[in-house]
């Protein structure tokens, strides 16, 4: 629902702020540090949902996304203490 009032809504200020979102989670997706492409994943998906206009549906996106990072984190926590972990 966020995207699609995005893509109704959102003006030229809403586009740069997500293209640079984009590009930040890019860079952090190169720098294979979890924390840091869990963050800027966030961030990118907030400011679709900031361009939708609507608080009540972005306050909700951003608690799911909240939700949805503990439970990645637990997951990456695993990968690195075990062995099936990433390689470097």
């Amino acid at each position: 629902m966020n995207t699609r009032l995005a893509a109704e809504l959102r003006d030229e200020a809403d586009l740069k702020t997500i293209a640079r979102r984009q590009k930040e989670f890019e860079a952090a997706i190169r720098t294979g540090n979890y924390l840091s492409m869990s963050g800027a994943n966030k961030a990118f998906h907030m400011a679709i949902a900031a361009a939708g206009r609507n608080a009540y549906l972005a306050g909700f996106y951003d608690r799911l996304l909240d939700q949805g990072r503990r439970m990645l984190h637990l997951h990456f926590d695993f990968l690195e203490r075990t062995p099936e972990g990433p390689a470097d």
